[in-house]
């Protein structure tokens, strides 16, 4: 689980900086179980992931902390629409919350 918001963020994060850097920018949306399969999940390093993720997130909040409303506003083409930096910040926001909620269950159900 840990792998695949790892590579969310790092998505989100490229996600961003094309949409701030260039004209309507098409999106890439990967399919996360074929990510899941051939980037094993299962065998790499959660430590390195975690830290992996800290540092994209922080690098990108930077960014957007520097970012004005009409860069907020500024759109690619994400699954056939126009989607805003603002909307790929909210939809990931979102998606935290989701996850957060899964790993709470699972630590919760492991009585940790």
């Amino acid at each position: 689980m840990v792998l695949g918001l790892t590579d969310a963020e790092l998505l989100l994060a490229v996600h961003v900086r094309l949409v701030l850097a260039e004209d309507a920018p098409l999106l890439p949306s990967p399919d996360t179980e074929v990510w899941k399969r051939r980037l094993h999940y299962l065998w790499r390093d959660v430590d390195a992931a975690l830290s992996l993720f800290q540092l994209t997130r922080y690098t990108t909040g930077e960014l957007l902390s520097r970012c004005d409303g009409a860069q907020w506003a500024r759109t690619g083409m994400f699954g056939g629409s126009p989607t805003s930096v603002a909307a790929l910040v909210e939809r990931a926001a979102s998606s935290d919350q989701v996850q957060t909620a899964r790993v709470t269950a699972m630590r919760d159900a492991l009585g940790r």
